[in-house]
């Protein structure tokens, strides 16, 4: 039985991985950037980013066709999103 190799790289990662770094050039580390919202979707993230507000703050008020019309998203979607959050 063969064990998988371990190439410097993927050894290097895994540590960093464990201890929340990541590379920011070179010879440079910095803490790993966590999610701004658990349970978040990339494009809920999106979102964030775009808005510069939490998800949970964008979609947490007003009805699903209201903040859909604000987001450009369909009503369907805030809701789903809304459930995914636990904000209903």
């Amino acid at each position: 039985m063969t064990a998988k190799p371990h190439y410097p790289r993927r050894v290097q990662q895994q540590i960093l991985d464990s201890r929340g770094l990541d590379r920011a050039g070179h010879g440079r580390l910095e803490p790993k950037a966590k999610p701004s919202t658990p349970g978040a979707t990339f494009a809920m993230r999106l979102m964030e980013e775009r808005f510069d507000v939490p998800i949970k703050e964008l979609i947490g008020h007003g009805s699903n066709v209201e903040v859909g019309n604000m987001l450009g998203l369909s009503p369907s979607t805030i809701s789903k999103w809304r459930l995914r959050l636990g904000l209903r």
